[in-house]
C-alpha cells in the first residue's frame, strides 16, 4: 500500500460519497423498499433482492433525468403494483423521510477522518447520487449526525443527484465537484464503497481510496485493484493517515 505522504503529496482536496461511505445508508435503502413493498401488497420481500434490483434498474436508467422515478415503475412492475412510477416515488418519498431523520448515522470513525483531513489543510467536498433533499436531512434534521459533526461547516460543496444529468458511474459528478472547487484531478482524491462510484472517480482522472461496505463485498477485489488503498474501516483509514508525519498534506 502506497504511504500517506506519498499519496497526499500535491493533494489540495478529497471528494466523498455519501450513501454507504460516509452514512450507514445502504441497508436503510433497501428497508425503505421493504416497507414500501409491504405498503404496495408484498408482505414478504427480501432485502438483499431489493437491493441487487435497485442497482441494477439505477444502472439502466442512470442517464435519464429521473433515474429513480423510472427505479420505481420498475419496482412497481416487479412486485404487480398497478401504480405509476410517479405515484410510487411519492410514497417512498414519505417513507424515507423519517428514517433519514431518525435512523441514518455516520460510520464510525467517518466524522474523525473527516476533520482529520479537514486540519490537515484538504478542502472537502461531496460528489453523490442521493438528492439534495436528503443531504439537507443529514445537515439540518439528523440529530445523530449532528451531535458529531456540522456537515455543512466541513464541505465546502455538495453535488447532488439534480446536478447532474447522469448519476454513477457516470464521471459527471466528479466532474462537477472539481470544477465547484477549481482544483485539477491529479490534486484531489475520492473515497468510495462501491465499484460504480470507484468507475466515476477514475473516469473524472481521481485517484481513489475504497473503504469497505457490506453490500459491496462482491466486488472488493476489483474495488481494491482500481484504487490506490483499501481500507476495512475509518479505523484503518485513520491510522495510514497518521503516518503522514506532518499536519498538513499540502505543506507550503
Amino acid at each position: 500500500m502506497i504511504s500517506a505522504k506519498a499519496f497526499l503529496s500535491g493533494k489540495k482536496a478529497a471528494v466523498f460519497d455519501f450513501d454507504g461511505t460516509l452514512a450507514d445508508t445502504i441497508g436503510l435503502w433497501n428497508m425503505v423498499d421493504v416497507k414500501l413493498a409491504q405498503e404496495l401488497g408484498a408482505a414478504n420481500a427480501d432485502p438483499e433482492a431489493l437491493h441487487a434490483f435497485r442497482e441494477q434498474s439505477l444502472a439502466r436508467h442512470r442517464k435519464e433525468e429521473n433515474p429513480y422515478q423510472s427505479y420505481c415503475a420498475d419496482f412497481g412492475k416487479w412486485i404487480g403494483s398497478p401504480l405509476t412510477g410517479k405515484e410510487i416515488h411519492a410514497r417512498r418519498y414519505s417513507i424515507s423521510r423519517r428514517m433519514l431523520r431518525e435512523e441514518v448515522s455516520l460510520r464510525s470513525g467517518a466524522a474523525q477522518t473527516l476533520l482529520r483531513l479537514k486540519a490537515m489543510g484538504l478542502r472537502l467536498a461531496v460528489a453523490t447520487t442521493t438528492r439534495r433533499a436528503n443531504i439537507e436531512i443529514y445537515c439540518t434534521g439528523n440529530e445523530r449526525i449532528r451531535r458529531e459533526i456540522h456537515l455543512a461547516d466541513v464541505f465546502e460543496c455538495f453535488v447532488c443527484a439534480e446536478d447532474v444529468r447522469c448519476i454513477k458511474p457516470d464521471p459527471e459528478c466528479y466532474c462537477t465537484a472539481l470544477k465547484r472547487l477549481g482544483v485539477n484531478p491529479n490534486e484531489a482524491f475520492a473515497v468510495e464503497d462501491t465499484l460504480a462510484g470507484v468507475q466515476a472517480a477514475r473516469g473524472a482522472g481521481l485517484e481513489c481510496i475504497g473503504i469497505y461496505e457490506p453490500h459491496s463485498a462482491a466486488f472488493a477485489a476489483e474495488i481494491k485493484a482500481r484504487t490506490a488503498c483499501y481500507f476495512q474501516s475509518y479505523a484503518d483509514f485513520l491510522r495510514w493517515l497518521a503516518q503522514a508525519g506532518c499536519c498538513s498534506a499540502n505543506p507550503a
